[in-house]
């Protein structure tokens, strides 16, 4: 580079095509600016691996530690053991859309076996759930996480959680 930054000519390169140029210039003229504000509302958020990719989002991941959530359970006061039968299972699975920050801005029942108290105990755990939000460009975006929460009470009376 000369002082003032022009570049220096160089003997024997050619000028660059044009054409060449003014595509790189229209793609760059298209980019999102780097971490601007996405207008995606939850209809919009990506739902799964497939959509994910075609937009190019990493999907977002707990970042709670198991040790949290076993505080978090028995903090919540919830047994849903006692409404299980021996050998009854019961299973919930919670759709979070995680906002762009992390948080957890919208929780839903995705599909449910039907018990509330396992319902009730589910949400308890799900609502204290930290994550690292979807990205897209290094960008934190909106974007949906399914939590599976399930109990087990087997024959003997030993009780199962996953």
């Amino acid at each position: 580079m000369r002082p003032g930054g022009r570049p220096v000519p160089v003997a024997g390169a050619r000028a660059p095509d044009p054409e060449v140029v003014a595509e790189r210039e229209a793609l760059l003229a298209n980019m999102p600016e780097p971490c601007a504000e996405q207008p995606w509302t939850a209809d919009d958020a990506p739902w799964n691996d497939s959509t994910y990719t075609a937009m190019g989002v990493i999907p977002p991941m707990v970042i709670t530690t198991g040790e949290e959530l076993a505080q978090a359970q028995r903090m919540s006061g919830i047994d849903p053991m006692r409404d299980l039968r021996q050998g009854e299972r019961a299973q919930v699975i919670f759709q979070i859309l995680v906002g762009p920050d992390g948080t957890n801005a919208l929780m839903q029942i995705g599909a449910t076996t039907g018990n509330a108290a396992v319902e009730r105990a589910g949400r308890s755990i799900a609502s204290t759930l930290r994550f690292r939000p979807a990205t897209r460009f290094g960008c934190g975006v909106a974007g949906w996480f399914q939590f599976p929460f399930r109990m087990a009470r087997s024959i003997g009376g030993t009780v199962a959680r996953r």
